[in-house]
């Protein structure tokens, strides 16, 4: 089953810096135009089932995607009182105390007589678990809503509130898709994805650095499911081709760096002249390597059990790395990286490995990694700087695959 969150398009109080809650205006110019960007985005995709928060500036996001939609006030923004129609300034101003609370996460009235910050996250969890109990495995569900509650449902994946999330805002239009898995349960495969509005939408104006993180093209042991860690036979075809498009979609990089394994170099070769390093490998398999998950647990089924069943985080085969070691490795690269180069930075790795990093940002572990989805080959996330610290701005894009869309199936 997959969830696609959206947010509303622009409206003249989100440029202006004004607090909407339940009121507000509809969309501006520039909003209806995301919405018309955003219909043709999800043109082909065949939902199951389209619901909508009843406010205006959502109705109106809606109403270009000609499709049957259920209006439901569960999926309101949070109600903000007496704050409706102020600026964020003045707000900020007049009651810094209680912005801050928020920050740390206490539950705080909104304007006073508006919705508590606890009051709003119950309110949308309860949705969507309706929503959930009310679908089958394989249907496809899209929910168009708000930037808060799209950011209080990923939060809640990875155990935080809104407003902590270390997440960035939502940002216009943009699509978030959560799948259910029978076995793992919800993750979070496409993360605040505006590609249909360009390469780079809704950059906070208070970032100081854009990190980008690359997965490697296709190779065969992607096409035969086989666990490849610390091997490597380069890319296919298919492969070579996405590294191409991916290249001619982000252009040059001027600081790049890549893993020295084949299937990695290759694909950053197509960005620039990548500084090459070990600490961007993928996770080492140890005995594992070369196999498919069938020939694991045919041969070590009790210690993959323990591993991915049981979520004890031990070394893969036996004689390989845990995800503990990965993490420590591919974080400390990071970090001397940047350290080094000042600006924006590009880092063409591996699917666990990048996983691991910006797991490290969300503030988790292994425990509950598979709340991250794995990004397709060739496909992207980016992480910002800002005053209040890092945070990943979205994940899981690919618009230059545009047959292999990150939306639809």
């Amino acid at each position: 089953m997959r969830i696609t969150l959206v947010r509303h398009g622009r409206t003249a109080d989100n440029h202006g810096r004004i607090w909407q809650g339940w009121g507000g205006r509809g969309l501006d110019e520039e909003g209806r135009a995301q919405a018309e960007a955003l219909a043709r985005r999800l043109a082909a995709v065949d939902h199951d089932r389209v619901i909508s928060s009843d406010l205006q500036r959502v109705v109106e996001t809606a109403a270009p995607l000609r499709k049957a939609v259920e209006l439901d006030p569960a999926w309101r923004e949070i109600h903000v009182g007496s704050w409706a129609g102020r600026s964020w300034t003045e707000t900020f101003e007049a009651h810094r105390d209680d912005l801050e609370a928020m920050r740390q996460g206490e539950d705080v009235r909104i304007g006073g007589d508006g919705e508590s910050t606890h009051e709003f996250h119950d309110r949308v969890v309860a949705a969507f678990d309706r929503l959930v109990a009310s679908h089958d495995e394989g249907d496809e569900v899209l929910v168009l809503a708000h930037g808060g509650v799209i950011g209080t449902l990923v939060a809640e994946l990875f155990g935080t509130r809104w407003p902590q999330s270390p997440t960035a805002p939502i940002t216009n239009t943009a699509v978030t898709t959560i799948d259910l898995d029978p076995h793992l349960g919800p993750r979070v495969a496409v993360l605040n994805d505006a590609s249909h509005l360009g390469p780079r939408p809704g950059f906070a104006a208070t970032a100081t650095r854009t990190v980008t993180f690359v997965r490697h093209g296709l190779t065969d042991g992607n096409l035969g499911d086989r666990w490849q860690g610390h091997t490597c036979s380069g890319l296919n075809d298919t492969g070579r081709d996405q590294a191409r498009r991916l290249g001619e979609y982000l252009g040059p990089q001027e600081r790049l760096w890549s893993s020295d394994l084949p299937r990695a170099r290759e694909t950053a070769e197509q960005l620039g002249r990548p500084r090459i390093t070990e600490g961007l490998r993928e996770l080492s398999f140890g005995a594992w390597e070369g196999l498919n998950r069938r020939e694991v647990e045919d041969l070590h089924g009790d210690l993959a059990r323990r591993i991915y069943v049981d979520r004890e985080d031990l070394p893969r085969g036996g004689d390989g790395e845990s995800w503990a070691m990965l993490t420590e490795r591919v974080s400390a690269t990071v970090a001397s990286a940047l350290a080094e180069d000042e600006g924006d930075v590009t880092f063409v790795s591996h699917g666990s490995a990048i996983r691991s990093y910006l797991l490290t940002v969300l503030g988790v572990g292994w425990d509950i990694s598979p709340r991250l989805g794995l990004l397709p080959n060739t496909g992207f996330g980016r992480v910002i700087d800002t005053p209040l610290g890092t945070r990943l701005f979205d994940y899981g894009l690919a618009p230059h695959l545009a047959r292999e869309s990150a939306v639809s199936r």
